[in-house]
């Protein structure tokens, strides 16, 4: 499944470094979904953290040993096709959502997302 989102590889990420997978500032804002895929099936810890307007409201470490899929905003509803559902939370200034892995890897991770600025 592939819209109504942006869909992006992780790039090269750093054994446990942060790393920004979508960073708005300077006016308001809105993500309506957010989906993690993991690319194979080597053993990992990832997590994932959402910072809005300065106060992490997101921090989930998750140990994965085989693919994974994470939809940490929205709603995916399957059937002939899926289809993806908004569940918008909003940010007044700043949106931050950073990635981060136990390992040294590249593009191991997709990210789906949907969002706007207002």
């Amino acid at each position: 499944m592939t819209g109504p989102s942006l869909q992006t590889l992780s790039g090269a990420c750093v054994a446990n470094t942060w790393k920004t997978v979508l960073s708005v500032s300077g006016s308001a804002s809105r993500l309506n979904a957010l989906m993690l895929s993991i690319q194979d099936a080597t053993a990992r810890t990832v997590k994932l953290r959402i910072t809005i307007d300065g106060v992490v409201v997101f921090d989930e470490p998750k140990a994965v040993s085989n693919t994974l899929k994470l939809i940490v905003i929205g709603q995916v509803v399957g059937g002939t096709t899926n289809s993806l559902i908004f569940q918008p939370v909003d940010a007044a200034s700043t949106l931050l959502v950073e990635y981060q892995s136990n390992l040294t890897e590249t593009d191991k991770v997709s990210f789906a997302y949907n969002y706007e600025v207002r």
